[in-house]
């Protein structure tokens, strides 16, 4: 999953970087929420992971 946030997080500060130059709120709000889903998703997956295993024991 360290492939996915860094994609993400270069992803986001492409977006931050256009938002600043268009000085649009809207771009920038979603590069703010893609730059939390960037940290997050890793920690979310694997949760999700071990509590798909632990439901079939």
């Amino acid at each position: 999953m360290d492939w996915m946030e860094g994609v993400l997080m270069l992803g986001a500060l492409g977006v931050l970087i256009f938002g600043f130059v268009r000085n649009d709120r809207r771009i920038l709000l979603a590069a703010g929420l893609v730059l939390f889903l960037g940290g997050t998703v890793g920690d979310v997956v694997q949760g999700f992971e071990q509590g798909y295993r632990d439901a079939g024991r």
